[in-house]
């Protein structure tokens, strides 16, 4: 959960970069980077009760549009505390956007408790439509709390790349996803075709959305673009070589010529790292038991 969260805060870093200001961890960035996984993992969580989800959204909704509601519960009060963070930062008459967004956000995590354990076809569920909401209003939200307010063409740009990053994300938790029954344009695919095409379109829809990196104009900003551009195609092209059961031997050896390593060895690496991940919780726990563990203090300089 502190890394889903965290990944959200460098977003956040990369988005003060490109828009020329400082770098650092604000109170509404804090808020946020908690309040949708914290959220979102809930309404995911298949053992709670879809009647319990519609219930917790109806007041979530409520608080994020600015109603003071009675929490039922500790995890609702959390998300209560996260939205007051929030407001602390961004008075809500003086940036009505960043509000805007976080409504826009929730709206379409209510439409994706719908993606789980759906068996329909196609054409009874927008899947492709409810992926680039929630993952382009994701981060068109992080703009709007980083910065107060955006360019038409810079809320563009953080939209259409929030929805890149949504289907970076399904295609490397598809075969996860088919298994939980979850409904995303890569899992609905993968039961009936191969995701050789599907894949070649979020490459080219992730170029054309690149494209708008020039309305960033901040100075010193041009080695950040250059870094997004090669990440993006790397990001993809991992995620696919951990999926290779679900694409042709063709195009796997095809995207492999472009990895600066071999699948096989980036297979290798995943699962050395998975087995080191528990070994570091495991660390992480015990010294924060310790009686005398001081907390650890960033420099500024």
């Amino acid at each position: 959960d502190i890394l889903q969260a965290m990944r959200n805060v460098w977003t956040t870093n990369g988005l003060q970069l490109l828009l020329g200001l400082p770098v650092q961890l604000t109170p509404a960035i804090f808020a946020y980077s908690v309040l949708y996984p914290y959220s979102d993992n809930y309404l995911d969580d298949s053992s709670v009760p879809a009647q319990t989800k519609m219930a917790f959204n109806e007041r979530f909704g409520r608080r994020v549009a600015g109603e003071k509601i009675a929490p039922t519960n500790v995890h609702e009060r959390t998300i209560c505390d996260l939205v007051g963070m929030i407001e602390g930062q961004y008075e809500r008459t003086c940036h009505p956007q960043v509000f805007d967004s976080l409504l826009a956000i929730h709206h379409a995590q209510v439409k994706s408790v719908g993606l789980l354990h759906h068996n329909g076809s196609p054409y009874e569920v927008d899947v492709l439509g409810i992926s680039f909401e929630k993952g382009g209003t994701s981060v068109l939200a992080d703009g709007y709390l980083v910065a107060g307010s955006l360019t038409d063409a810079q809320a563009e740009f953080m939209f259409g790349y929030g929805a890149f990053l949504q289907l970076v994300d399904d295609l490397q938790d598809v075969q996860r996803d088919s298994q939980d029954g979850l409904l995303t344009v890569f899992s609905q695919t993968a039961r009936h075709w191969l995701l050789d095409g599907l894949t070649d379109h979020t490459f080219h829809f992730g170029r054309r959305v690149l494209e708008r990196l020039n309305c960033f104009e901040a100075l010193g900003v041009e080695p950040l673009k250059e870094l997004m551009i090669m990440s993006a195609g790397m990001l993809l092209i991992d995620a696919a070589g951990r999926a290779g059961r679900l694409y042709s031997r063709r195009y796997l050896q095809e995207l492999e010529a472009h990895s600066p390593f071999r699948f096989s060895f980036l297979s290798k690496c995943h699962k050395k790292l998975a087995s080191q991940r528990v070994s570091l919780i495991g660390l992480i726990e015990r010294f924060a038991t310790l009686p005398d563990a001081e907390p650890y203090h960033v420099r500024n300089d």
